[in-house]
């Protein structure tokens, strides 16, 4: 799973990419811009890459000036490729998620047109919200003709849905720091408005100390407008998200806040405890529960990934 949260530009699915064994990076592990190049043609053999305009060429003549890319990938979601790399000034460690802005000639334009709105909005939301300590920070944002490039703070520990997976259920000490964590983040959003739209534990990753970290904001919306696209992971929806017109709330946040509170706890989710449940069965589990309720102390046979965004994307 992706180490950073895939973007939601609306390209189609593609099959996975690993840039190191195509591309061999430099002896000292860096990617030079044509090994770049190469790889990310080799990712998404239909999109153009860089053109030779100057003008076109910027926004990654401008990432190359100011980080370096390593070749190890961080993450390779559906619609993005994540990679390791650093800042030439400070010499932090960054991740940075690269997004074709158009993979298929045949792509309608307004698709390609919401795709990079989508993006430059997840921009904007991360610029808004990253000063949490509990968000991923926001470092930086450039954009080409074929690409967009977002710089983020690299955080290490991995998801808290393969923690889970690994050592099982939390104590009530440890699911309340967590919650307590994810909480603040929340407030922060909401106290400005805006709603995550997507949050489940393949989207809270884990520094190397424990500490939470939010993470994709590419579903993010101001509260309460009206779509006819409902964003979000199905499993993690509130029952009115099954309305149609339904674009995101702040209850709906909270309703997956506890839902996560619920799965750290018992180890399986409250809706489908096998782990196994079609976006039907949710729904109807969700309107008429029947709560599990014995905790499971270990690592959880039925703690599945989330499924995929809802019915409408």
């Amino acid at each position: 799973m992706a180490a950073a949260a895939a973007s939601t530009a609306v390209v189609g699915p593609m099959a996975a990419w690993q840039l190191s064994d195509s591309t061999p990076s430099s002896d000292n592990g860096l990617l030079g811009e044509g090994q770049l190049r190469e790889g990310l043609l080799r990712r998404w053999p239909t999109a153009v890459c860089e053109p030779a305009s100057p003008q076109d060429k910027r926004g990654f003549a401008e990432l190359m000036r100011d980080y370096e890319v390593s070749g190890k990938q961080l993450g390779d979601g559906a619609y993005s490729v994540v990679m390791r790399g650093r800042c030439r000034k400070t010499g932090e460690p960054v991740a940075i998620k690269m997004v074709p802005k158009a993979l298929d000639d045949d792509a309608a334009d307004y698709k390609r047109v919401q795709a990079d709105d989508e993006v430059r909005r997840e921009v904007e939301m991360l610029k808004r919200v990253s000063m949490h300590s509990c968000i991923s920070k926001f470092e930086a944002y450039y954009e080409s003709k074929t690409h967009h490039y977002i710089v983020s703070e690299l955080v290490t520990g991995g998801e808290l849905f393969d923690h889970l997976a690994e050592i099982g259920s939390y104590s009530e000490k440890q699911a309340a720091a967590l919650l307590q964590e994810l909480g603040g983040a929340v407030a922060l959003m909401h106290a400005q408005g805006l709603c995550h739209a997507d949050i489940k534990p393949e989207n809270i990753l884990l520094t190397g100390e424990g500490k939470l970290k939010l993470v994709d904001f590419g579903l993010a919306t101001k509260a309460g407008v009206k779509s006819e696209v409902r964003p979000g992971t199905w499993a993690y929806w509130p029952p009115e998200a099954w309305d149609v017109g339904w674009g995101g709330s702040l209850p709906a946040d909270m309703w997956a806040v506890g839902a996560i509170l619920y799965v750290v706890l018992a180890g399986c989710h409250p809706f489908d405890p096998a782990g196994n449940a079609t976006a039907e069965e949710m729904v109807g589990s969700s309107l008429t529960p029947t709560l599990t309720t014995d905790p499971n102390p270990g690592p959880s046979p039925n703690l599945s990934p989330s499924p995929g965004p809802g019915p409408d994307h």
